[in-house]
């Protein structure tokens, strides 16, 4: 192909007169000559097949994604991108909205959760070992990169998902940044029912019942795992 183009090139060059046929056929050469994307095109074609609905899987697609930049299992990485997600996916799910607004009107003022429970499970002792914390603790030495201040809660008597500009911010409010002390829909908080049960296969777990209204953001509970030899 070069060679040709070449030879081409040179009739170009020695010729004194030069008919406009040969640079139209010359420029029409030139033209039919595919360019990298185009052979890349020519060389990756899909198989032609005797069905048009069958969608082609490419190989070099599939090791490329297999190629990507991953996590590092070594770094701590912040969730609040999840929380984000979470509540904006929550709101765009069909009937959410309705129901806060019929939420706005049947309950104006914050009203606590209720402490009766239902008693499905046996309550057991805490051991000396298991130690109830109601804060994070950060190892000495660990330190998390700095998100930033928030604007106070402006919230009054009641703080709901959908008026509240907090709510899709990255970061959890503490009660002296709450305008209501602590109970605003962006604040984590404990519920005091929570009980401690025997599962009688797995060890020790956490059990408790509430009411909840539509949004309500419900927390699981967070301790340290213990993998348990398996049986074969």
């Amino acid at each position: 192909m070069q060679a040709r183009l070449w030879h081409a090139v040179m009739i170009e060059s020695s010729s004194t007169q030069v008919d406009d046929s040969q640079l139209v056929d010359l420029k029409d050469y030139l033209r039919s000559i595919p360019t990298r994307l185009q052979l890349a095109g020519i060389r990756h074609q899909a198989k032609k097949r005797p069905v048009d609905w069958h969608v082609p899987r490419s190989r070099k697609r599939r090791d490329q994604k297999k190629c990507a930049m991953t996590r590092s299992g070594m770094n701590i990485y912040h969730a609040h991108t999840v929380k984000a997600r979470t509540t904006k996916e929550t709101l765009q799910r069909p009937g959410i909205k309705d129901q806060l607004r019929a939420l706005h009107v049947r309950r104006p003022k914050f009203v606590g959760p209720r402490t009766e429970t239902l008693n499905l499970v046996e309550e057991v002792i805490r051991p000396t070992s298991v130690r109830r914390i109601s804060e994070s603790q950060v190892p000495e030495g660990l330190e998390f990169a700095d998100v930033g201040d928030g604007d106070p809660c402006q919230c009054y008597e009641d703080c709901f998902m959908d008026s509240c500009r907090n709510a899709l911010l990255s970061i959890y409010y503490n009660p002296d940044r709450c305008g209501l002390g602590g109970t605003c829909s962006n604040s984590p908080r404990s519920h005091p029912g929570l009980k401690l049960y025997d599962t009688c296969r797995v060890g020790l777990g956490m059990h408790t019942t509430a009411y909840i209204e539509v949004c309500d953001a419900v927390g699981e509970y967070v301790g340290r795992l213990f993998e348990y030899p398996r049986r074969y």
